[in-house]
C-alpha cells in the first residue's frame, strides 16, 4: 500500500496543481447553454432577483439557491463572469476530491488508504471525456456537500455523536436543495444504513427531531421559492410533462444500465475519438477499472469473502441502492443528471473496493493495484483539468462591452425586453441582466412554465423570421430593442437591415453589433445613433 505521508502529500499536490491549472486557463465551455445560463442566473441573482429565469425574465421552478450564493459573492466582490466560472471550476474539482477524501477516511478508517482512494476517484469521474465536472453547475457544489455529509454520517455510525448526525443531515439537506435529484442519492445511502442504525440503536427520538430540523433549515429556501412562484404552479401541474417528459419502457432500462457502465461517456465519444489521450484513458484506464469494480463484489461473493472487511457490506448496499434510485431520474430521459447520481454510486463502489482489497489480493499485488489505481485516477483528473492548451479568445471584446454598457444604462434594464438571437444572447446575459427569449429545447430550456414558454417561443420565431406577425409579436411581448451580432452570419446582418428598413432606428452600431429600437405601428420616432467601440 502507498505510504501514508506520500499518499496524502501526493493528493494535496494534485489538488493544488489542478486548482492552479483551472484558474490559469480560460473558463471551460463558457458560451455553452449550461455555463452561460448559470452565469446569467448568477448575474440576475446578484441584482436581487432569485427566482427568475435569466433569459426570459419569467418565474421559473429551477432551483436557485446555488445562484443566490454565487450571486452574493459576485455582488460583494465585483468579479466578472469569466473569473467567477474559473473559480467555480476550481472549487468544484478541489472540493469534490477533498470531500471524497473526508468520506474515504471515515468509511475506511485509514488516512493512508483514504488518500489513495481519493487519488483514484478520477477512474469513475462522470463523463471525464466531456470534462463535465468543470461546468459552473449547481450539482457540482452539491456533490461537495453530499460527500461531506456522508462522511459525517459514517463518523456518526462509529462514534454516535449527535453533532455529527445533525451536521450530516444539514449538509445533505443543503445538497438536495441545491439540486433536488441529489436527494435520490442521499435517500439510497440512508436507506442502506438504516438497518445498522436501528440495529445498533443509534437513532433516538431526539436524534430524529434534530435530523428533521437540520433538513428543514435549508429546505426553507425551497419553501419560499415555491411560495414566490405560486402564480405559475398551475401551468407546471397542467403541462409539466412538456418540461419533464416522464416515460417508461425497456429503453429506460437500457439507458439506465448503459449510462452507469460508461459513466455517460457515450455522449462525448465523437470528440473523444478525435483526442488520442482521451481515447487511451477511456479504453485503457476507465473501462478496465469499471469492469474490475463491477466484477469485484461478485468475485468475492463466489469466494465467500464478501464480508471479510467490517463495514464493506454497508458500502456495497449503499452503492446498489443509489444506483437503483437513479432509475427514477432515468425516466425523465435526462441522462446527464442520471449520471450525476450514478457517480455517487460508483464512488461508494470504489470505497468498497478499497475496503475489501486486503481480502481479495496478496500484499504485493495490493501495493501494485493501489499504485496503478492512484496513477490512473490522477491521469484522468489531469486530462479533465487541462482542458485546453490554447489561449481563451472568447473574452468580452470592446464592441460587446459597448453593448453591455448600453443595456446597463437603460432604466430598469433587468426588466427591459430585448430581442437577441439565441446564438448571441449568451454573449450578453452573463454580464448584464435583461429579458429576452428562450429558443433552446423548444423554449423550455430555462424551465420557465410551459405556457409562457410556448407563447414566447412563437414570438421568438416570428421576430427572427421577420414575418407578417413580427410587429404584433414585438408589441405583445413589449420588445423595446433588438440586438444582432453582425459577426454571427450574413443572415444576422440582413435581418438587422430589414428591421432598419422597416423603421427601426439604429441606437448603436460597431464592427460586431447593431442595436435597434423596436419599430412601432407608425414609427415616426427619431433616435440619436451612437457608435460603440470597434
Amino acid at each position: 500500500m502507498l505510504r501514508g505521508r506520500l499518499a496524502r502529500l501526493s493528493l494535496a499536490l494534485v489538488l493544488v496543481a489542478s486548482a492552479a491549472v483551472l484558474l490559469w486557463q480560460g473558463p471551460f465551455a463558457f458560451y455553452s447553454p449550461d455555463v452561460a445560463y448559470h452565469a446569467s442566473r448568477i448575474q440576475r441573482s446578484s441584482e436581487g432577483e432569485y427566482f427568475t429565469c435569466a433569459f426570459s425574465g419569467t418565474l421559473t421552478i429551477y432551483p436557485g439557491l446555488f445562484h443566490f450564493l454565487w450571486g452574493r459573492v459576485k455582488a460583494w466582490s465585483g468579479i466578472d463572469a469569466f473569473l467567477l466560472v474559473r473559480l467555480a471550476s476550481a472549487i468544484n474539482v478541489v472540493g469534490v476530491f477533498g470531500a471524497f477524501y473526508f468520506l474515504a477516511r471515515e468509511a475506511l478508517e485509514d488516512s493512508e488508504r483514504a488518500a489513495a482512494a481519493a487519488l483514484s476517484l478520477g477512474l469513475v469521474l462522470f463523463a471525464p471525456t466531456g470534462r463535465y465536472l468543470l461546468l459552473a453547475n449547481p450539482v457540482n457544489v452539491s456533490l461537495i456537500l453530499l460527500f461531506a455529509g456522508l462522511a459525517l454520517l459514517w463518523r456518526f455510525l462509529r462514534a454516535g455523536a449527535l453533532l455529527d448526525w445533525t451536521l450530516a443531515l444539514l449538509l445533505i439537506g443543503l445538497a438536495a436543495n441545491l439540486n433536488w435529484y441529489q436527494g435520490l442519492a442521499a435517500a439510497g445511502v440512508l436507506l442502506a444504513l438504516l438497518p445498522r442504525l436501528l440495529r445498533e440503536r443509534r437513532l433516538s427520538w431526539r436524534g430524529v427531531g434534530l435530523g428533521a430540523l437540520a433538513v428543514a433549515v435549508p429546505s426553507a429556501w425551497t419553501v419560499v421559492h415555491i411560495w414566490t412562484i405560486r402564480s405559475v404552479l398551475p401551468a407546471y401541474f397542467s403541462r409539466g410533462g412538456e418540461l419533464i417528459p416522464w416515460t417508461v419502457g425497456l429503453s429506460i432500462l437500457r439507458d439506465w444500465v448503459v449510462t452507469f457502465a460508461t459513466h455517460w461517456n457515450l455522449k462525448f465519444l465523437p470528440q473523444m475519438w478525435r483526442s488520442p489521450a482521451a481515447t487511451v484513458l477511456y479504453l485503457g484506464v476507465v473501462v478496465p477499472a469499471t469492469v474490475l469494480l463491477l466484477l469485484l463484489p461478485a468475485g468475492l461473493a463466489l469466494r465467500r469473502r464478501a464480508c471479510a472487511a467490517p463495514g464493506s457490506r454497508d458500502l456495497l448496499l449503499a452503492a446498489a441502492l443509489v444506483f437503483a434510485a437513479s432509475l427514477v431520474m432515468t425516466m425523465t430521459r435526462d441522462l446527464g443528471r442520471v449520471a450525476w447520481i450514478q457517480f455517487v454510486s460508483f464512488a461508494l463502489l470504489l470505497l468498497y473496493a478499497w475496503r475489501v482489497l486486503d481480502a481479495a489480493l496478496p500484499a504485493r499485488a495490493l501495493r501494485a493495484t493501489a499504485l496503478a489505481a492512484a496513477t490512473g485516477g490522477t491521469a484522468c483528473l489531469a486530462y479533465t483539468a487541462l482542458h485546453s492548451g490554447q489561449r481563451f479568445d472568447g473574452g468580452l471584446t470592446s464592441s460587446t462591452r459597448a453593448v453591455v454598457d448600453f443595456i446597463a444604462a437603460l432604466p430598469d434594464h433587468s426588466h427591459t425586453r430585448i430581442f437577441v438571437p439565441e446564438s448571441d444572447l449568451r454573449r450578453l446575459t452573463p454580464f448584464v441582466a435583461f429579458t429576452s427569449f428562450v429558443n433552446h429545447r423548444s423554449g423550455l430550456y430555462a424551465s420557465q412554465d410551459p405556457v409562457s414558454a410556448e407563447t414566447m417561443l412563437r414570438a421568438y420565431r416570428s421576430i427572427l423570421a421577420h414575418d407578417a406577425d413580427a410587429q404584433a409579436m414585438i408589441e405583445s411581448q413589449q420588445v423595446q430593442w433588438l440586438a444582432f451580432r453582425l459577426r454571427t452570419s450574413d443572415a444576422a446582418e440582413a435581418l438587422a437591415d430589414s428591421y432598419a428598413a422597416a423603421g427601426s432606428a439604429v441606437a448603436l452600431r460597431n464592427r460586431e453589433w447593431i442595436v435597434l429600437r423596436s419599430p412601432g405601428p407608425a414609427d415616426a420616432r427619431h433616435f440619436t445613433t451612437t457608435r460603440g467601440q470597434d
